[in-house]
């Protein structure tokens, strides 16, 4: 699953290369992949112990076990920030396994995003219809990528934020920008809210 998911989507399974390095192989289909799974999975079944290998673990050569770290308690953090909460808040449920905390960490995190668009300035009409109108898309990017027509999955989300347009608005009329170049654009939320941004001549 965690090879599926891996870059936006696309199967990228990785390869070994000479001397420690590693690259990845784009254009493996998912009935591809885990067939030749299934077959590396055989094969380690023939080896001693099932293909398990000596000192697999970390604990096993006098390491500390990555799992231990992870678990960890946090130090005590100075909180001044919603973020600074939220982390402090994470931390601490994920050692005490607390998941009315983690609940509680997720209602912050979306009551900031809250708390930024309302209090942000608010987008035109025309901005509000390309987020709006983008927000519909996943289903015809999952069709393109189907057919072959883009060369990765796209998802609606890659649209620029409202808080970030705003940005990107007030560094055009502070920095008394005239001229724009946006490489890269998606369905044009940011390139709008620059443009709107720029003077009449």
């Amino acid at each position: 699953v965690a090879m599926i998911e891996k870059r936006g989507g696309n199967l990228c399974a990785p390869l070994p290369r000479p001397l420690g390095s590693s690259g990845y192989l784009n254009d493996l289909s998912e009935d591809e992949l885990l067939q030749d799974l299934q077959a590396y999975k055989e094969i380690c079944l023939s080896y001693p112990r099932g293909g398990r290998g000596v000192e697999e673990h970390c604990v096993d050569v006098g390491l500390e076990d990555p799992q231990a770290k992870k678990m960890a308690p946090v130090p005590d953090r100075f909180v001044v920030t919603p973020t600074d909460l939220i982390v402090t808040k994470l931390s601490k449920a994920a050692v005490d396994n607390d998941m009315d905390a983690i609940s509680q960490a997720v209602r912050m995190l979306d009551g900031v995003d809250g708390m930024v668009a309302k209090y942000s300035s608010q987008p035109s009409e025309a901005l509000r219809n390309i987020s709006l109108q983008t927000a519909k898309t996943n289903p015809l990017w999952a069709e393109a990528e189907e057919k072959g027509d883009t060369t990765r999955l796209m998802e609606a989300e890659m649209i620029s934020g409202q808080a970030e347009g705003q940005l990107l608005s007030l560094l055009v009329k502070f920095g008394k920008v005239k001229n724009i170049l946006d490489i890269g654009t998606f369905t044009g939320y940011s390139s709008l809210a620059m443009a709107e941004a720029l003077p009449e001549d």
